[in-house]
């Protein structure tokens, strides 16, 4: 036997669930262009000391946002205030309140040429294997300047 509360949940259109945006600033774009504001090195929770350096900038949309700067910071190649940089979105678990990381490689970031895997996060281009290509060109009976 089917109960009142049955037919009258059946009767009433279910209500899509609200899901809540977990990079506002972006707009629902994949990446937006942001000037930095300032950097500022912040320490990250519990069980991690490695301090991380974050970039305050101020976005394309006119909204101000932190965004984290992935791999080993360097002096020599850091961001600096007024440097151009692409965001997308992405947290860092461990620092509080970040929601967005910089794309090395673009504007003004400068990619982390040490990097060997994941090299797309990085912005880092794919090495070039001289002894592999000059074999490939004795096997085919060719030198460099016949290229």
């Amino acid at each position: 036997m089917v109960t009142f509360r049955q037919i009258y949940l059946k009767k009433q259109e279910r209500l899509r669930k609200y899901h809540r945006c977990r990079t506002p600033s972006l707009k629902k774009c994949p990446q937006k262009k942001g000037l930095v504001t300032s950097i500022v090195i912040i320490k990250p929770k519990k069980p991690n000391s490695a301090r991380r350096h974050i970039a305050k900038m101020r976005l394309s949309t006119r909204r101000k946002a932190r965004a984290a700067m992935p791999g080993e910071y360097d002096k020599r190649t850091a961001l600096r205030p007024y440097s151009k940089v692409l965001v997308r979105g992405g947290r860092i678990r461990d620092i509080v309140g970040i929601r967005y990381k910089v794309i090395l490689g673009k504007l003004d970031a400068v990619p982390f040429k040490k990097r060997k895997t994941s090299r797309s996060k990085y912005g880092v281009k794919r090495r070039k294997m001289p002894e592999v290509f000059d074999h490939f060109l004795k096997l085919k009976g060719l030198t460099n300047k016949d290229l």
